[in-house]
């Protein structure tokens, strides 16, 4: 909502915190011509979903766009896809997390769906997007035609779900909510330490060996139930309370380091206070202070260092007679446009 925008809990300022943006009001008949002077001049269009039904009565079907921009790649990205059966649907990250059968899995036993927190399968789909578009880049700049990349989240529900689709396949029964376990490895859970908890990974063979001797249990290599990965998923409640009962006698640290010692993957449960002052998060600058409030640090390195985002005005408008006259129209031209609103109110009082 730009309207909020300013507000460090905004979600338009944390999206649009280094970006530059630029306001049309496209029922104004000259804006349409001032917008097609700035798709002719773009490599990249990257559109969501109410963008793509709105310029698309102005730039056409996929076909009209190719034959009228041959050279620009065209990205939509939506929650079912530009052309699907659900493509006019009102959708959000919850109900495409409901659709796709991701929260049939998700929960625990008896207790009913749960969404996963946050906009996973929205985000997933954005990098579906990025990648997509580099890759059509890729190829016209090798004499390849570009193409319309049509990018939904439903797609990468289907990528989260490869534990839970051999579970269906191999024994034909939907798979429940199963909580912190894993479909088809054990132990793999959350467990009780003296101070908290912690989570357990060690589902493959030299995992579950080295535990077993780190935990003082070699006896349980010869257990009947847990002698394969088939029966220790079996009889996984019988084998956590065995685990429990060593995880107990120590403090989350105290495992974590043991563990990691072993090389047996291990993490404590941190509430998100602690996150925020862990040195882990720190060093690699996963939250940055911005002019207007917190924002997301770099999602990567480059040669050791830390991606330094490029600087943007994220007030709405606040560089639209700038870009545009990247788009060829002068500053006595914008004036005139701005005054006979094709830039909306705002920008025309301004003018």
């Amino acid at each position: 909502d730009p309207s909020s925008e300013g507000s460090p809990l905004s979600l338009y300022t944390l999206i649009c915190g280094a970006k530059d943006s630029v306001v049309m009001d496209l029922g104004h008949p000259d804006a349409v011509a001032v917008l097609l002077a700035g798709v002719e001049r773009a490599d990249i269009l990257l559109l969501d979903e109410a963008a793509w039904r709105t310029l698309r009565q102005v730039l056409g079907d996929p076909a009209t766009l190719k034959q009228s921009f041959p050279r620009l790649t065209v990205c939509v990205c939506s929650h079912f896809g530009a052309s699907s059966p659900r493509a006019g649907w009102t959708g959000s990250e919850e109900i495409v997390q409901a659709l796709s059968g991701v929260m049939s899995t998700t929960g625990h036993s008896g207790s009913g769906p749960v969404r996963i927190p946050g906009a996973l399968l929205t985000l997933s789909a954005a990098m579906f997007a990025v990648t997509s578009v580099l890759g059509d880049v890729v190829r016209k700049e090798r004499g390849g035609e570009t193409a319309f990349l049509d990018c939904g989240a439903m797609q990468p529900a289907a990528a989260f779900l490869t534990a839970a689709y051999p579970s269906w396949f191999l024994s034909d029964a939907p798979p429940a909510g199963i909580g912190n376990r894993h479909g088809m490895s054990a132990p793999w859970n959350t467990f009780p330490c003296a101070d908290g908890w912690v989570v357990i990974c060690a589902g493959n063979e030299p995992s579950w060996r080295r535990l077993c001797a780190v935990i003082g249990r070699p006896d349980l290599l010869a257990d009947d139930r847990f002698l394969t990965a088939e029966t220790r998923v079996a009889n996984v409640v019988a084998l956590e309370v065995e685990i429990s009962a060593w995880t107990r006698l120590y403090s989350i640290s105290e495992v974590e380091r043991m563990l990691d010692e072993n090389g047996i993957p291990a993490g404590l449960i941190a509430p998100l206070r602690d996150v925020l002052d862990h040195p882990q998060f720190i060093a690699r600058e996963l939250l940055r202070q911005g002019p207007q409030g917190a924002i997301a640090g770099p999602a990567f390195r480059h040669n050791g260092e830390a991606v330094t985002p490029l600087g943007g005005r994220s007030t709405l408008g606040a560089a639209t007679e700038t870009v545009l006259g990247v788009w060829g129209l002068d500053a006595p031209a914008f004036k005139r446009a701005a005054r006979l609103g094709v830039f909306g109110k705002q920008i025309a009082k301004v003018a």
